[in-house]
């Protein structure tokens, strides 16, 4: 009884504990020889109808205790209540369906006055055990006669309390991912802005959030990228290279040691040749927040991905096991531009004649010769297109927006 981990408080405002003891005859005639325990049979042991097993005793017991206890617990319940309803509410949305009255009696094994931290172990701890006893719903749904199913009003309780609580169990994960993309916008929201010192990060720790650095799309768990912020399509790529030397990219053979921040090669081909060609490639190339310096003697960030363009194009690619892959001159090739639009780069996307994009918050063009399309998109309007695309997840689940 976890509510009774804690004191409680009597009409006077005094605090005191419940101590309490068990007697009787038929306990007298169970004690060992050396009267330190009683000799009952266990949770596993069969039971005999002239025999009390210390399971029954217990529950007997506790329910005698919780009664008598009532009165003082009122409180110490709504306290706790409030407290789950409020992490649900504020950082767990996968738990709310454990709000429901049917789940009390879970939600009562939770120690009151618990940390959030805490709260979210007991909460999964629960999940699970409700998880546990709804494949034993399957289980004696599977076990009823076949004909037997059809009339049987057991059949039909147990059927449509098996399907709420299967629907229930299946939002949780979806919940749970929804909270994890909140999480990553917070972390991207506050890293563009001043840090403690007053200065802006470096490109380095927004291209971390969104992918790991100097490893490949087979070095990393889905769970582990956020491509969705920049687009939800980048996700699903047969190959990605991340801060990677362009040679040791899979499908490159090149001596060359550029590092696209990025790259993405996706493979719609699914018959016999889908490891010699894919049908378009992504370049995505993150510059530090607030950079204004560009200088004539150092390559600007366009000129960049139209060389990263080039070289993948000529750059003679090729499979694992060796074979060349095939970049048709009709292979689409699309390179984004992450950046903040400072006076420096609206300057160049000028001079290099990019047209600016319907909402005012980046640039693009089409380059013909290398057939492909760029967008210089800033921080802010990253983070907004990501925050208007999941907005309808977040207001689903009642979490609020950040």
């Amino acid at each position: 009884m976890p509510d009774f981990k804690t004191r409680f408080v009597d009409e006077a405002g005094k605090s005191f504990v419940f101590k309490t003891y068990i007697f009787g005859q038929y306990l007298d005639s169970r004690v060992d020889s050396s009267r330190t325990q009683l000799v009952l049979s266990g949770e596993d042991e069969l039971e005999l109808d002239d025999e009390l097993s210390r399971p029954q005793l217990d529950a007997a017991v506790t329910n005698v205790v919780k009664a008598d206890a009532a009165p003082y617990m009122t409180t110490l319940r709504e306290d706790k209540r409030r407290s789950i309803e409020t992490l649900v509410a504020n950082k767990a949305p996968q738990y709310r369906f454990m709000l429901s009255e049917r789940y009390d009696q879970y939600l009562d094994r939770i120690s009151p006055n618990a940390s959030d931290d805490q709260l979210d172990i007991e909460l999964y701890k629960v999940q699970k055990d409700i998880e546990l006893a709804h494949r034993e719903q399957a289980r004696q749904i599977e076990s009823l006669p076949v004909d037997g199913k059809g009339n049987s009003e057991m059949y039909k309780h147990l059927r449509e309390q098996f399907l709420r609580e299967e629907n229930e169990l299946g939002q949780a994960p979806l919940a749970r991912y929804v909270v994890h993309r909140r999480t990553i916008l917070e972390l991207l929201d506050k890293a563009l802005g001043t840090q403690d010192d007053g200065r802006y990060v470096k490109e380095e720790a927004i291209h971390s959030i969104i992918f790991p650095m100097r490893v490949s799309s087979d070095d990393v768990d889905y769970n582990r990228q956020n491509l969705w912020v920049i687009d939800e399509r980048l996700a699903y790529h047969w190959y990605l290279g991340s801060d990677l030397p362009m040679n040791r990219l899979k499908a490159v053979n090149s001596a060359e040691r550029d590092e696209p921040d990025i790259v993405v090669f996706n493979s719609a081909k699914v018959f016999a040749e889908a490891k010699r060609s894919f049908n378009s490639a992504v370049i995505v190339e993150f510059k530090r927040p607030e950079r204004n310096e560009y200088p004539s003697t150092e390559e600007d960030p366009v000129e960049q991905v139209l060389r990263y363009a080039r070289k993948l194009r000529q750059g003679g690619a090729k499979t694992d096991d060796g074979k060349t892959i095939d970049v048709a001159e009709s292979t689409p090739f699309y390179a984004y531009i992450v950046c903040t639009l400072t006076p420096r780069m609206k300057d160049i996307a000028l001079t290099r004649d990019f047209m600016v994009t319907p909402d005012g918050s980046g640039y693009f063009k089409f380059h013909t010769q290398l057939n492909c399309y760029i967008e210089m998109l800033s921080y802010d309007k990253m983070l907004d297109d990501s925050r208007k695309r999941n907005s309808a997840f977040f207001e689903k689940l009642q979490i609020p927006m950040v």
